[in-house]
């Protein structure tokens, strides 16, 4: 997509005519902010011809302006922009801050509904007619409304190859053989906030274009929990000053722009997802670079609802220190890609340090080397100790189990679910009859009823 086009209107396939879904009644599968936005620009611009009128004051204006600053940024502070009087612009950017802070505080501003809209719904003779054609970010990667994980151990270099699919994604350049639909990349950085300056800086001078690139670095972490609004206020800035708007959002680290939360607890783990659902809309992309558990190296650290929240989750390894493998563990809609294999390069950045000697980094470069099979045995503890369970106890049900492991101190509950679904992807735990069960236990003909947990260990 070049930075000069805007994204299609949700809903508008190929031939349809959006008068026609409209009168249908599915004007609930146009963009979420829609509805918002022509409100706000209509106050705005009675706001502007009738002077004295607080157009832009009443409760359904103000909801509508909180709508869609948080549902498409770029487009609320457009707007904001164009309201003449400095005095209502005032006004207004303090009222909105106000309420943002009322409904934070759960005091009188948090009643102020920011969408009334009734729940759109299709009939299923109006799927075919209603349906708009996505286009990956990163052909069979990366696609449009998702949220994506990209997890491993320290050393790895998966924050290189983040680095690496957000130039590509925002210079329009194929991602290790795959194609780019181009778009604008912020990446909020958390840790490592130099580093990151040179690793993006040696992407560009290997480019060598002048050409400007819409790609956007943090300085600083933008919490996703309590500090919503400061992400939506800085995507919005990006995309104001790259001129394009921002289709993939990387956080690196997840952990350090998790904001006011424990990311252990699945309540706070779920309010964070919920959250950047609201953000990213559906047609930016999450994508959280994240470490691995203590005693499960292949998942993500923290509660199971990131787990079971994510669209597409990928695993970083180290097959030597000079070459890295990049696995797909999860991938919701999709079959999962083949691994890709990444090398290291030693590159100068252009950057120059207090000696005025240049700085170095390392670019992840495609590597010829093949992809290696993982093992199967199981990695982590928990996982283990699941196994043996099920193949020493027999089948039993999910409540069971993690209560077993609970008991026992093998695991706390979202790292015995997590682990659990973990093998279950891998296909080494089954389920028949809400029972789980492992190949060489399976139950004969009907469920079995699980063992009673007993003080002994599994």
């Amino acid at each position: 997509m070049r930075m000069s086009e805007s994204l299609p209107e949700q809903g508008a396939g190929v031939g349809t005519d959006m008068a026609a879904v409209r009168a249908a009644g599915l004007n609930g599968h146009r963009p979420p902010y829609e509805d918002a936005e022509n409100k706000f620009n209509s106050a705005v611009l009675r706001c502007n011809t009738e002077p004295g009128v607080d157009a832009l004051f009443s409760d359904d204006v103000l909801a509508a302006a909180l709508l869609l600053k948080r549902q498409s940024p770029g487009h609320f502070f457009a707007l904001t922009d164009e309201i003449e009087n400095p005095r209502v612009r005032r006004e207004f950017d303090d009222r909105i801050r106000e309420i943002e802070r009322e409904r934070k505080l759960g005091l009188r501003g948090a009643d102020l509904d920011l969408d009334e809209r009734p729940v759109p719904f299709l009939l299923l003779s109006q799927i075919a007619t209603a349906w708009s054609p996505s286009r990956d970010i990163v052909k069979g990667l990366v696609g449009r409304g998702e949220i994506i994980t990209e997890v491993g151990e320290s050393g790895v270099k998966k924050t290189f190859i983040a680095a690496k699919l957000a130039f590509c994604v925002a210079a329009g350049i194929e991602f290790h053989g795959r194609p780019v639909d181009q778009t604008g990349v912020l990446m909020v950085t958390g840790e490592g906030i130099r580093g990151a300056n040179k690793r993006l800086a040696a992407l560009r001078k290997l480019l060598d274009s002048d050409e400007e690139i819409p790609l956007a670095i943090s300085q600083a972490p933008a919490p996703i929990l309590g500090g919503e609004d400061r992400l939506v206020e800085l995507i919005g800035s990006a995309e104001a000053a790259m001129g394009s708007e921002v289709g993939l959002v990387i956080f690196d680290t997840f952990s350090t722009n998790f904001g006011n939360g424990d990311e252990d607890n699945n309540r706070d783990m779920a309010r964070a997802m919920r959250a950047i659902r609201e953000v990213i809309g559906d047609q930016r992309t999450a994508l959280l670079v994240h470490h691995p558990g203590h005693g499960a190296k292949d998942r993500e650290r923290g509660a199971y609802s990131l787990i079971g929240n994510a669209d597409r989750r990928y695993r970083v390894i180290s097959l030597t220190p000079e070459c890295s493998q990049m696995e797909c563990l999860k991938s919701k809609d999709d079959e999962r890609p083949d691994p890709l294999v990444f090398d290291f390069e030693k590159v100068g950045t252009g950057l120059l340090d207090a000696d005025g000697m240049e700085e170095m980094t390392l670019v992840a470069v495609p590597s010829s080397t093949a992809p290696q099979k993982v093992s199967d045995e199981p990695v982590g503890k928990v996982q283990r100790a699941v196994l043996f369970a099920l193949e020493h106890r027999g089948p039993m049900t999910r409540s069971d189990l993690v209560g077993l492991l609970k008991d026992q101190g093998h695991a706390g509950k979202s790292a015995a679910y997590a682990a659990i679904s973990n093998l279950m992807e891998q296909g080494k735990v089954k389920e028949a009859w809400t029972k789980l069960y492992v190949e060489k236990n399976p139950p004969e003909g009907s469920p079995v009823e699980p063992s009673v947990p007993g003080d002994e260990p599994i």
